[in-house]
């Protein structure tokens, strides 16, 4: 066969299309408890390959069903809707990202209380997509509130960031 190319896959890319071909044909209902962090896996190498909208394809899979088997309030439902605004944000779809990550702010400052790390987490990426689009006035309160609350919750030398 002359000018035929043939792509070979690496082991990580062949398991990939498996995972892919399989979450395309499979029902979210039919999947087991455990497929959310296999998703959540297939979510994270396909960003890593570049493939964002692969990516969030999955992501959404992630959140329909983290919502169906967990709850809208559930902290992993709310890390994954939280997950699914960044890809957003890194792909430069703001709005999406902004209703999302207010989204999941509202929700784990009411669930897990406005000083749990996954609640600061939120509230820093809220600020750092306020900071991408150049709305340095509404971000650098944020990052402040966000500063403020942990070194309040984990004391000034446990916290992250540099003051």
């Amino acid at each position: 066969m002359r000018g035929c190319q043939v792509k070979t896959l690496s082991f990580k890319q062949y398991i990939l299309s498996i995972f892919v071909t399989l979450f395309a044909v499979v029902p979210l209902s039919s999947l087991a408890e455990e497929t959310l962090e296999q998703l959540s896996q297939v979510v994270s190498e396909a960003y890593e390959a570049g493939d964002y909208s692969r990516a969030v394809d999955f992501a959404k899979r992630a959140l329909d069903l983290s919502r169906s088997r967990l709850g809208e309030r559930h902290p992993d439902t709310l890390a994954t809707l939280n997950n699914l605004a960044g890809l957003y944000a890194n792909q430069g779809r703001y709005d999406l990202a902004e209703t999302m990550h207010e989204k999941a702010l509202a929700l784990q400052t009411e669930v897990l209380g406005e000083k749990h790390p996954e609640t600061l987490t939120s509230l820093s990426n809220l600020a750092r997509l306020y900071n991408l689009q150049g709305r340095y006035d509404l971000a650098e309160p944020m990052y402040e509130k966000a500063l403020a609350l942990e070194t309040e919750a984990l004391g000034e030398k446990t916290s992250k960031h540099p003051h």
